[in-house]
């Protein structure tokens, strides 16, 4: 990933945050700008994977895991647009601009832990870890997108993340047992038009491993 270039679209994005909130006169859609710096972790965090050695380039990669479906949550922010119609047009190139920089932070976080795994594992076993990592990664979207869990939490309120995630696992995603009052409430936001578990990751992992397998083959011709 040019970093600079990168840097460029994200304040890009950033300016799109600012002008919206001075035009529409709310902030409420200024968390994507949260969001798009959490997305931006998990490069940084696959970065120091591919550059220390020993326990602590294990620990990153831990890390990585984590957070890197915050990359690809912004796509669907897309759900917020009916909510503002007087601003749907600006919207769309706000909220893509966002997602955009979030896939690109994303898929080259994926690209160095993949040469690094091409490097000390077999490739397909580097390309088995890769799916996994996608598939895994679209619960983590899931649960975030309707259960509002942020990646934090899992150090804050445990027991709750473990149970309410366990509770949409067996149920696929039939069932949300919300036990915050607050992420209960905002979590009603997006009720309309949720998808199972099942149907969610296949749709929106298939779309997503598509495009990496694309772009990772693509440097090659």
């Amino acid at each position: 990933m040019h970093i600079a270039s990168y840097l460029i679209f994200c304040l890009f994005a950033a300016l799109l945050a600012v002008v919206r909130m001075f035009y529409a006169g709310t902030t409420d859609l200024g968390g994507l700008v949260w969001n798009l710096i959490l997305a931006f972790l998990p490069y940084v965090f696959a970065l120091g994977y591919v550059t220390y050695r020993g326990w602590i380039r294990w620990l990153l990669l831990f890390f990585w895991f984590f957070f890197i479906p915050n990359s690809f949550y912004l796509l669907t922010d897309f759900v917020h647009l009916p909510r503002y119609p007087e601003m749907v047009y600006y919207d769309i190139v706000y909220i893509t601009a966002m997602a955009f920089a979030g896939m690109v932070s994303g898929y080259a976080s994926m690209e160095l832990v993949h040469r690094e795994w091409n490097i000390h594992y077999h490739r397909r076993l580097s390309w088995l870890f890769m799916t996994g990592v996608i598939v895994l990664s679209m619960i983590g979207v899931y649960i975030g997108r309707f259960l509002r869990f942020n990646s934090w939490d899992i150090w804050n309120n445990p027991l709750s993340v473990i149970h309410e995630t366990w509770v949409v696992l067996i149920s696929n995603g039939g069932t949300w047992h919300i036990s915050d009052p607050d992420r209960a409430r905002v979590s009603q936001m997006f009720e309309v038009g949720a998808m199972w578990l099942v149907e969610f990751v296949l749709l929106y992992g298939g779309f997503f491993m598509m495009v990496y397998v694309y772009l990772y083959h693509a440097k090659k011709w």
